[in-house]
């Protein structure tokens, strides 16, 4: 099976060593990542710079005379890994859903802006459990419009409502980040909550200004069977959050874990016909996780590296000191949103910032600023960037022109909410 095989073992390994604190273990998957990363680089899948970031770690690590900072930032890429390949199962419940032809035929016939505000509410539904996954689903309402201006039009009101989703949703990379860099001080029920309603706020201001509809023409039945594709999600949100009640278990441990679980459930009451399909879905994704695994290595073993540097804490410091948490918050926003405009991955630009920054946040509320930094500007790249593989991967699968969606109303949208979040920060 080759690279699905390699991911397999990195899951069953940063899983079981997490349940157990089996220390070898850990450290098994994380030599396993990093094999994986080292393959993607010599066949040129990833940007050489990852792996100059990679080397730049080990190099802090040995001025510190400290190699288990490298195995530090090992196993917490291993862990990445192990919950982006859960997320591909999940991927394969969704899109196996007997209720999912329904929901996407469901759009047939509505006007256009009730069409706009349907799509952005889609593409927010599904990229909650989904993330770039949502895309698969929400492809084929898109790409069979045939005029090019209302197919596009389509296509950014579905990116602003899946890039609205990494606010909140603990189903996305982008939020695991967050989750691994503050995990220490955060509050993670007041995060999502914070996430959540800046979301919903963001969601609601089209429909507010009347630039799309509430879809009312929708059925009783849409809404029906787009609640039964959802349901394996609500019982694993239910799960999850009784798994970390009761263990020690991380948001992101407990859902790698479980996922699983409940696609054996799935399967069993579906059928093996589904069973299969779910399997070549994620095997499918594993294929092409080499250059994931090689970003999450890169920025992981640099990121921890950095965190850890006597004269790099000093400096982080001295700054803090100088302009303030406000100032931190500013730049994490502005600086992974540019950054991925510029081509970096936010996974490297978002662990950066926010492990440079967050021990020089006063308050709890200054934490879940820094956190939501790391958000917005990730949901920045999501909607707009060319640095971002799931803003590449919709315009793709969308049909549509990647500059008109890069520079278009998701752009102007996505600045005022980062300005408004630069200007909260420096008043708090």
């Amino acid at each position: 099976m080759g690279l699905p095989a390699g991911i397999l073992m990195v899951w069953m390994t940063a899983t079981v060593g997490a349940i157990i604190h089996h220390s070898w273990l850990s450290m098994l998957s994380g030599l396993l990542c990093l094999g994986i990363a080292i393959l993607a680089l010599y066949r040129s899948k990833v940007s050489k710079i990852l792996l100059l970031l990679g080397l730049a770690g080990a190099g802090l690590a040995w001025l510190q005379r400290d190699i288990t900072l490298v195995l530090g930032g090992l196993r917490s890429a291993a862990g990445f890994v192990a919950f982006l390949a859960s997320l591909y199962v999940l991927r394969g419940i969704i899109q196996t859903s007997p209720a999912l032809g329904t929901v996407q035929r469901g759009l047939d016939g509505l006007p256009y802006r009730s069409q706009y505000g349907a799509m952005q509410l889609l593409g927010f539904t599904f990229a909650v459990p989904l993330a770039v996954g949502a895309v698969g689903v929400i492809g084929p309402l898109i790409s069979r419009i045939r005029e090019e201006t209302f197919r596009e039009a389509n296509a950014a009101w579905a990116l602003r409502g899946m890039g609205l989703a990494v606010f909140f949703s603990p189903f996305t990379v982008a939020m695991g980040t967050v989750i691994n860099a503050l995990e220490a001080r955060l509050s993670l029920p007041l995060l999502l909550t914070t996430g959540f309603i800046t979301a919903f706020v963001c969601l609601i201001i089209p429909f507010l200004q009347g630039h799309c509809q509430i879809p009312t023409q929708l059925t009783d039945h849409f809404w029906k069977q787009t609640l039964r594709v959802f349901l394996p999600i609500l019982v694993l949100v239910v799960t999850v959050a009784g798994l970390i009640h009761v263990s020690h278990l991380t948001a992101l441990e407990s859902i790698t874990l479980l996922v699983p679980g409940l696609a054996f459930v799935v399967c069993a009451i579906r059928g093996r016909k589904a069973g299969q399909r779910i399997f070549k879905i994620a095997s499918s994704g594993w294929q092409n996780m080499s250059g994931e695994v090689a970003v999450f290595v890169g920025a992981m073993v640099f990121a921890t590296a950095l965190s850890a540097h006597p004269t790099a804490a000093a400096y982080f410091t001295q700054v803090a000191d100088r302009v303030g948490p406000g100032v931190l918050i500013s730049v994490t926003v502005l600086g992974v949103a540019s950054m991925a405009m510029a081509g970096v991955h936010m996974l490297v630009t978002t662990t950066i910032f926010l492990v440079a920054f967050e021990p020089h946040m006063q308050g709890s509320l200054q934490l879940i600023l820094l956190g939501m930094a790391g958000l917005i500007g990730w949901g920045f790249g999501s909607m707009v960037a060319p640095g971002s593989p799931a803003f590449l991967l919709a315009t793709r699968i969308f049909m549509v022109r990647r500059q008109r969606m890069a520079f278009g109303s998701n752009l102007r949208f996505m600045v005022i909410l980062m300005l408004l979040l630069c200007l909260l920060a420096n008043l708090v």
